[in-house]
């Protein structure tokens, strides 16, 4: 339910910085220090909470001899930090503390540094973004914060090398932030002609098995093959188009208005949908490529937004912008129902929270197949 009312602020938060001209800078670092705090301190929430719990207690020490011999199915780098904390006898609830309060402030300063509507880079972060990697998926949520902080800027300085070294040096904690190794090759400008051609051979790659093109990238070929489906994910492709044609439509209204940074923003963001396509029968391997692209559209909606002049417009898109929010959150709800297997699926506000303090009421909420002291 907790989760539902903070939507519920959020939402009407977004719509009153849309419609009137107020400030929103406290009321977005509230709300952000609220999600922060409840992320790193939460307990079972997460389809993937305990598997990362049972990963952190088969990790030796750092200084453990057995460490460089072990077999766990996580990136080296990621590894490391684990046993940098087992080497002090942290647990994982410390040590989740810690990573998830790094990934927020990561995001934090992204959104702080380059949004101009900082209530709805929010509304956009926790519909799409907070669920599936705060509470979930860790190692890519830091991932993709570090790339928006600490690469985005080289990138944008054409500080190649750096950018180059720190992305692989990062890919030691989720080897998909490789895929943004492509972006300084994009020196040319997107127009109608060339974007059409590109988009087409998109589609075409994606029924062809691109496989073996990915051979030298491990992990990434790997999940490739074992993720490789027939059938594209109508709704994940659908839901990326319409963001899509939404951006678009904002671009065309404000373009001579928008900075040279953002311009290039929307480059990478048109590569990134780019991406879907091409890997789009591999739903999982596409979403987990795609992200670092499309979590532009935190800080290009509002920008856009914020510039457009034309009233009507600018109501339609805001609304619009609203409902797909709304939308996507109880998707990411009923994904996490489904996938954690709550007892009780049926309804979006049964996602529970549940605290470090009151640990053992996550039994009333997921099934458990082990107890919980076996791995504190």
């Amino acid at each position: 339910m907790i989760y539902f009312c903070i939507l519920i602020v959020i939402l009407i938060l977004a719509i009153l910085e849309l419609s009137t001209k107020q400030n929103m800078k406290r009321s977005f670092n509230g709300i952000f220090v609220i999600l922060t705090l409840m992320g790193s301190l939460r307990y079972g929430v997460g389809t993937d909470f305990f598997n990362y719990m049972q990963i952190y207690s088969v990790v030796p020490k750092l200084n453990n001899p057995y460490f460089k011999r072990m077999v766990v199915h996580t990136e080296y780098g990621y590894n490391v930090i684990q046993g940098l904390f087992k080497m002090f006898n942290l647990n994982y609830l410390v040590f989740n503390f810690v990573i998830t309060i790094i990934t927020m402030y990561l995001f934090y300063i992204f959104i702080k540094k380059n949004s101009k509507l900082y209530m709805v880079s929010l509304l956009i972060f926790y519909s799409m973004y907070y669920f599936t990697y705060i509470n979930n998926g860790i190692r890519q949520g830091l991932a993709i914060g570090l790339f928006l902080v600490v690469l985005l800027p080289k990138l944008q300085k054409k500080e190649y090398l750096k950018y180059v070294v720190f992305t692989l040096l990062f890919s030691l904690i989720h080897s998909s932030i490789v895929v943004v190794l492509i972006l300084p090759l994009f020196y040319f400008h997107f127009n109608k002609i060339n974007l059409l051609i590109i988009t087409i051979c998109a589609f075409i790659i994606a029924f062809v098995n691109i496989g073996f093109l990915l051979k030298p990238f491990g992990g990434i070929y790997t999940s490739y093959q074992y993720y490789l489906g027939t059938n594209i994910n109508i709704f994940a492709l659908m839901s990326r188009v319409i963001t899509f044609a939404i951006v678009i439509i904002l671009y065309k209204s404000v373009r001579s208005e928008i900075r040279i940074e953002d311009k290039n923003i929307i480059k990478y963001y048109i590569v990134g949908i780019i991406i879907y396509i091409i890997f789009s029968r591999s739903e999982l391997l596409a979403s987990r490529l795609n992200v670092y692209f499309k979590c532009f559209e935190m800080i290009l909606i509002p920008n856009l937004i914020k510039l457009l002049q034309q009233k009507q417009k600018k109501i339609i898109i805001s609304y619009a912008i609203c409902i797909i929010m709304a939308t996507m959150w109880i998707k990411e709800i009923n994904g996490a129902l489904e996938q954690a297997q709550y007892f009780n699926k049926s309804n979006v506000l049964n996602y529970s929270y549940v605290s470090i303090f009151n640990k053992n009421d996550i039994y009333l909420y997921r099934p458990m197949y082990y107890k919980l002291d076996d791995i504190d």
